[in-house]
């Protein structure tokens, strides 16, 4: 499991839960559970986010002997978690390329993780929490870890160029938070159009950017970009690498 979402939602079952049944995906379903960063929409809550542990649910689920990576110290009941800032081996075929700081204006520093997954005769599937880190950096060090070709690319980007899925008093909250800019100096289209000549450079196969902490601008940019790569990131649907 990657991350489990914002479900503290005084709901029961949590959002994630609810999905998860609906899906009929049982807890013993995964034996890993990875964490690519310590906020609140990733931990289960600003509660979590502010203790350093997270949650499934409202009250904590026994997660038996499953193993938990984290990207800073952090805990969950009385489990112990296991943090390591360098790249490292999670499982047969499934590597962490390490932390990767950034430092947000208003957030302050940002220690994120993503997944490289090396598919068999395909090449290197980077998953990515929410990009905090710059899909540049992010690539750059998978290329560093791996001999093997970037094929895709999954996740959030953080692109909030001309809109925000998060808006408070009329504010267009993810414009300002967590791009690791300054305020005065937010990203433009010119900016994503930069960021995907990169991308494009290494011919990716499949590239699916979460509208998590994108806005539709930067995702029809992406489209438009990668017409036959492309695919779109829904909750419930199934990810096909061809």
């Amino acid at each position: 499991m990657f991350d489990v979402g914002f479900n503290h939602t005084q709901k029961n079952p949590s959002p994630l839960l609810h999905n998860m049944d609906k899906l009929k995906i049982k807890i013993r379903d995964f034996d890993t559970l990875y964490i690519s960063h310590n906020h609140l929409d990733h931990v289960g809550g600003m509660k979590n986010q502010k203790k350093k542990t997270f949650s499934l649910g409202d009250e904590a689920i026994d997660l038996g002997a499953k193993k938990i990576f984290t990207p800073i110290p952090m805990h969950y009941a009385s489990k112990v978690t296991t943090c390591i800032p360098e790249p490292f081996i999670v499982n047969q075929g499934v590597c962490s390329i390490g932390n990767i700081s950034n430092f947000d204006f208003f957030m302050g520093r940002i220690d994120e993780q993503a997944l490289a997954v090396n598919v068999e005769g395909k090449g290197i599937v980077i998953i990515v929490g929410c990009g905090h880190q710059g899909l540049q950096r992010i690539v750059e060090r998978t290329e560093i870890l791996f001999d093997e070709p970037i094929y895709g690319i999954i996740g959030g980007l953080h692109y909030p160029v001309t809109d925000s899925r998060i808006k408070m008093a009329g504010l267009k909250m993810q414009k300002f938070l967590g791009t690791c800019r300054e305020p005065w100096n937010p990203y433009t289209l010119a900016d994503v159009a930069e960021n995907i000549a990169f991308l494009k450079a290494r011919n990716p196969k499949l590239v699916a950017v979460s509208a998590h902490d994108s806005c539709d601008a930067s995702l029809d940019a992406f489209k438009s970009a990668f017409p036959d790569a492309y695919r779109d990131i829904r909750v419930g649907e199934t990810l096909v690498i061809a």
